[in-house]
């Protein structure tokens, strides 16, 4: 019994120990690398932009020429006027159906204040 306790005993110590990871040194040659994406431009640089949104409809230059004060250098299609003025008649016309009495909101008003002068 008492070979027993020993050998629990060496087993409990062991088993409590910790463990301590080493560090050994090596030499070995260094490698770093970087890895980014850049946009390289000129210091004289210009970007134009439009005062209105649109589609490009024709580029009037190519890329190094030179450009001159007030000299149109590209061509935008805006249809945002043509489509606001259709979408203005529309609602011209929508109104002016409703206006006639022709519109089930109207018949329903009228139908409601015959109602009410009834009660």
């Amino acid at each position: 019994m008492r070979f027993l306790n020993y050998i629990l005993l060496l087993l409990l110590v062991t088993s409590c120990a910790k463990k301590e990871d080493t560090i050994h040194p090596e030499y070995k040659t260094l490698t770093e690398s970087v890895y980014a994406s850049v946009t390289i431009q000129p210091d004289s640089l210009y970007q134009a932009y439009s005062i209105v949104s649109g589609i490009l409809d024709k580029n009037l230059v190519s890329e190094g020429d030179t450009i001159l004060k007030n000299k149109a250098f590209l061509q935008i299609i805006n249809s945002t006027p043509e489509i606001n003025i259709e979408n203005a008649k529309l609602s011209l016309q929508l109104a002016q159906q409703n206006y006639t009495g022709n519109a089930a909101v109207l018949n329903g008003v009228k139908d409601e204040i015959a109602s009410a002068t009834l009660k």
